[in-house]
């Protein structure tokens, strides 16, 4: 298997928290640091000293937080026509997308507001490179407790026992060697597939689902391109030297995954008239 990190799956195992996008917010503000710094960098010069300075009042705050993600195409569009054809459940993914990039974005200020002197002196691109994965790990503890408030973080919960399968012995006395080995192993087997069957069972009463199938690829990256740079699909695919259709298809399935099923309703419109681009 290649170590490259575009053929990794987006989630490490087969469940995640019900509605925890963290990883794909993690790999939406890598791409963003890696293909458009200039919206970390405006980030930080005209958000973060507001929110350093928010003192009781949040209004100062949420306005220029607000600024921002509409600056860069990054806040869901509230338009009442559009607005209105959507079914509950995804006007209800909608608030949750605006609340989840609001609380990884706040995460993101606090460990900036809370980073040592030193790490201050350091030039934005310094910074980025310097602590790109260390911010990463902190984003994912601050947004699990974010987003989870008031409940046990799973790193604070007490480790699960080990398992411990049995079987019965090799009499060589009954069996030979091979006979002994292909019982014991089809016992160990059927034992495991029970646990792991009782341990799926209790991952979905307490609260997990099912994540997607998706590999990282360059979907977030094509995403960045495209809805904060404002890119073409046949750039993109001139870019990355693959086919249009198939960058179109991975920025709305990155747009799914970071947004919910009122994607199409966050997602820019694409611009219409004239010629296509070649």
């Amino acid at each position: 298997m290649s170590d490259d990190p575009k053929n990794k799956p987006v989630w490490p195992g087969a469940y995640r928290l019900e509605g925890d996008r963290t990883k794909v917010l993690d790999l939406f503000f890598a791409a963003i640091r890696r293909r458009a710094p200039e919206v970390l960098e405006s980030l930080r010069e005209k958000v973060l000293p507001v929110f350093m300075a928010r003192g009781g009042s949040p209004e100062p705050f949420e306005l220029a937080l607000s600024r921002w993600t509409s600056q860069f195409n990054l806040a869901p569009r509230y338009d009442r026509s559009r607005v209105a054809n959507l079914q509950d459940q995804e006007l209800a993914e909608l608030f949750i997308c605006e609340q989840s990039l609001s609380g990884f974005v706040t995460a993101i200020l606090r460990h900036w507001s809370e980073s040592p002197p030193e790490r201050e002196a350091l030039t934005l691109q310094q910074r980025i490179e310097y602590s790109a994965e260390d911010e990463l790990a902190v984003f994912n503890t601050m947004f699990a407790l974010w987003i989870r408030t008031g409940e046990i973080s799973s790193s604070s919960a007490p480790p699960a026992p080990n398992y411990a399968f049995g079987c019965s012995p090799w009499n060589p006395r009954r069996e030979t060697r091979a006979q002994a080995r292909h019982r014991i192993l089809a016992e160990l087997t059927t034992k495991v597939d029970q646990a792991l069957e009782g341990e799926e069972k209790r991952a979905q009463l307490g609260g997990l689902e099912r994540a997607p199938l998706k590999q990282q690829g360059d979907h977030f990256e094509w995403l960045v391109r495209y809805q904060i740079q404002g890119w073409s699909h046949n750039k993109i695919a001139r870019e990355y030297k693959t086919f249009r259709q198939t960058v179109a298809e991975g920025i709305n399935s990155a747009s799914e995954l970071l947004i919910g099923s009122a994607w199409k309703f966050w997602l820019r419109a694409q611009k219409k008239g004239g010629r296509p681009r070649k």
